[in-house]
């Protein structure tokens, strides 16, 4: 089929439907999203973004301005509590070898950019259109229902839905993602806030500095507390760290983000363990850039 006369529906107005439909309109194929809420979802936090995938939003003429909207960096260390040592470097990018440095961004201006790309190439994405399922299939096109009874037809439906898609549900029947039982809880402090001591490099991210950052500050058996500067000037800086939840279920993710106190006391729990460093990260947690 030629690309003059292919239709594509993106159900999903998130990242990954986005970027597919620049890609697409890139290749002067016509396509078309719908998403089911009245905006792009931005459940929060940030995003760590290798040369890999800003390649892609570079030929999609995306990257330059998400470039200026977050921090750049080259590597990721993960650095004894005790003893400072670097325990492993991770190099997540490198001008010279790739093209491009990494970039931590958070992921609602990653969202912001791509829609505000979208709109500008006038591709059609309609909010409110929640998918129910599919009518019929035949090699030359799909037709569908949406939840509030309209029906459309494409030659060709992507689930771009997320984890719980409903368009895979057709593909795939019964195919449920599973809980790991572990989770990150996040949060956003000024990097003021660390008290880091007197920078050997300007640059926060080289080796050189007592705490190099992004990184994992490890102690043994209790893991690694991650902490990863998010805005273009470095002055904002998340802090994380993975808990079991065993008892969650789906059903309760809700009531567990909004339990702030509780995710706080998660976020802190054996920080008296860990350096100043980590211990200065939590000590004031602002309850709205908490979450998991």
């Amino acid at each position: 089929m030629a690309n003059s006369t292919l239709d594509v529906a993106i159900i999903g107005a998130g990242l990954s439907g986005l970027t597919l439909a620049l890609a697409l309109h890139q290749q002067s194929i016509h396509c078309t999203i719908y998403e089911a809420r009245e905006a792009p979802l931005n459940v929060g936090g940030g995003l760590m973004l290798t040369p890999n995938g800003l390649k892609v939003l570079d030929k999609l003429a995306v990257y330059e301005p998400l470039k200026k909207r977050g921090y750049n960096f080259d590597h990721i260390y993960f650095q004894d509590a005790e003893s400072r040592r670097i325990l492993e470097t991770i190099e997540y990018g490198n001008l010279e070898r790739y093209g491009f440095r990494a970039l931590r961004v958070y992921r609602y201006i990653v969202l912001e950019e791509l829609l505000a790309a979208v709109k500008e190439k006038s591709i059609p994405i309609y909010f409110t259109r929640r998918f129910d399922h599919v009518i019929s299939e035949t090699e030359d096109n799909v037709t569908w229902k949406f939840k509030d009874g309209s029906i459309a037809t494409a030659s060709l439906l992507i689930g771009a839905d997320g984890i719980h898609s409903t368009v895979r549900s057709y593909l795939a029947p019964g195919l449920k993602p599973i809980f790991a039982s572990m989770a990150a809880i996040i949060a956003a402090v000024p990097t003021a806030q660390l008290e880091l001591p007197e920078a050997s490099d300007p640059d926060m991210n080289a080796a050189s500095n007592i705490y190099p950052i992004p990184s994992g500050i490890v102690v043994p058996r209790l893991g690694a507390f991650v902490i990863a500067p998010q805005t273009h000037n470095g002055d904002e800086v998340m802090i994380t760290v993975q808990r079991p939840m065993t008892e969650v279920v789906e059903a309760r993710w809700v009531d567990v983000d909004t339990d702030k106190e509780h995710l706080r006391s998660l976020l802190r729990q054996n920080s008296e363990r860990f350096p100043s460093i980590v211990q200065n990260a939590v000590r004031d947690i602002p309850t709205d850039q908490l979450r998991i």
